[in-house]
């Protein structure tokens, strides 16, 4: 809008004076006698008709000047100033605090079913009859005494490894297997040295169970015990320890045992003769 008026104005200031020459203000002075005549019909007088050509020049270049710094500082004043505007601050990015993972726990002993249904098929129990003479207040007599223990089948063939104070001095020896089964077996030897014997029941194709070897055997491994404990009805009893010590050392009234093998797990009278997991 003011570049439009500024320029209209600079139109009016340099259109064509309608006067002649001989006009006044074009280059001579007024007579105060003369009387102008006056512009033609349709054309519009100059702004300074009575002025003197240089001063009317002077005026008009004064008058150009004014009205462009008017102009300009009427442009400069209405254009609209962009207020700056505040940037805030970028947020912190806050990360969540890391934990570090917890440590997994020491894993746990695992179920010992599948051993137990595993090896149970080849412990057997075995019940013993012995003739022991007595002594009373009226003399000596023998009586019949029933024994009982446990035994491992470690051969298909029917062999049966005890302990030999099971089966010493017997007069018969009744093997029971997990199924019920009920034999008479046959002693085959024994060591009372080493307090070991084998016996064997008639049949083939039994479970057997393998020997270990015992230079892998640690101090405080894992082993389990199972045997005809106090000779209870509904099968062998299990129990878990650790192998509390090596070579073991005992003095009984018929031997010197070595080379034993000393744990904590629950030994009752019965399992003698029964075996020792890994």
């Amino acid at each position: 809008m003011e570049i439009r008026r500024f320029s209209r104005v600079l139109k009016d200031l340099f259109r064509p004076s309608p006067y002649p020459p001989s006009w006044p203000g074009r280059g001579e002075s007024l007579n105060l006698g003369d009387t102008p005549k006056p512009p033609a019909k349709g054309l519009r007088p100059s702004a300074l008709p009575l002025l003197h050509q240089p001063v009317r020049g002077f005026l008009l270049r004064a008058g150009i000047i004014i009205i462009i710094l008017a102009a300009v500082a009427c442009d400069t004043g209405a254009a609209p100033t962009a207020t700056p505007t505040a940037t805030p601050p970028p947020s912190p990015t806050i990360s969540a605090p890391t934990t570090s993972p917890e440590p997994t726990p020491p894993p746990f002993l695992p179920s010992l079913g599948a051993i137990v249904e595993k090896v149970k098929p080849s412990v057997v129990s075995i019940l013993v009859e012995k003739q022991v003479r007595v002594y009373g207040f009226f003399g000596s007599g023998v009586q019949t005494q029933q024994v009982s223990g446990t035994g491992v089948i470690f051969d298909p063939r029917g062999y049966i490894v005890t302990n030999n104070h099971v089966v010493e001095g017997a007069t018969t020896i009744t093997v029971t297997l997990t199924d019920e089964l009920t034999f008479e077996a046959e002693l085959v030897g024994r060591d009372p040295t080493s307090d070991l014997a084998v016996i064997k029941i008639p049949g083939e194709d039994y479970p057997a169970i393998r020997f270990a070897d015992p230079e892998k055997l640690r101090v405080g491994d894992w082993v389990i015990a199972i045997g005809n404990a106090l000779d209870l009805l509904g099968g062998p009893t299990v129990t878990l320890g650790i192998v509390s010590a090596l070579d073991r050392v005992i003095s009984t009234s018929d031997s010197l045992l070595t080379d034993l093998i000393q744990t904590d797990a629950a030994i009752n009278p019965g399992n003698s003769g029964g075996p020792l997991l890994n």
